[in-house]
């Protein structure tokens, strides 16, 4: 009776583990993928930032605050 209990313990121990491996691997993929999406969509806004600006400075090259927003802009990396 006493190894049957050990060994239930041990299995029920053992199911209890690998549940919660397998929601931290969910949760992993979850997160990455959301960071994923999010990064997309910013680079997409930053594009957009980037094109509208441009269109600005070349419609008001008379107004210096847009030219130094678009060349500032314009230097902005995005990887």
């Amino acid at each position: 009776m006493l190894a049957y209990i050990t060994i239930r313990n041990y299995a029920i121990k053992n199911q209890s583990k690998s549940k919660y491996g397998e929601q931290q691997r969910f949760i992993r993929l979850e997160r990455q993928r959301i960071s994923s999406e999010i990064h997309d969509e910013v680079g997409a806004g930053i594009s957009a930032i980037k094109l509208y600006a441009e269109l600005a400075r070349k419609k008001r090259d008379d107004v210096e605050e847009i030219k130094q927003i678009s060349l500032w802009l314009m230097n902005l990396p995005l990887k």
